[in-house]
């Protein structure tokens, strides 16, 4: 088999073009892995946003539902009879210390 210089330029071109390919592959292989790199990153820093919100959203649902509990209208009414008894000993209370202070009247018996 006789090979000329035909030949041999056209083995050295198809060499030349694979190697120049593999290069450009190369390259891109290697963009493709860094832009893979940026966005995980991208998305644990969504997934970690998500879980503050997320855990926030939780904090004031319980927040809201022990607000709703202290508000609600039998709460609230078994609130204003309590704080109704405790007026009402209150007068009661007061009523009473007066009745001692008119009764004692700074003066003592002689004993």
């Amino acid at each position: 088999m006789n090979v000329g210089a035909n030949e041999v330029l056209q083995l050295t071109l198809l060499l030349c073009t694979i190697a120049g390919s593999w290069g450009v592959v190369r390259s891109n292989v290697h963009r493709l892995l860094n832009d893979l790199h940026a966005q995980r990153k991208e998305i644990d820093n969504l997934s970690r946003r998500s879980d503050e919100i997320t855990q926030t959203c939780r904090v004031i649902e319980h927040q809201l539902s022990v607000l709703s509990q202290i508000l609600s209208p039998s709460e609230l009414r078994s609130q204003n009879r309590e704080v109704a008894q405790l007026l009402a000993r209150v007068e009661t209370n007061t009523q009473d210390v007066e009745f001692l202070k008119k009764m004692h009247n700074g003066n003592h018996p002689p004993t």
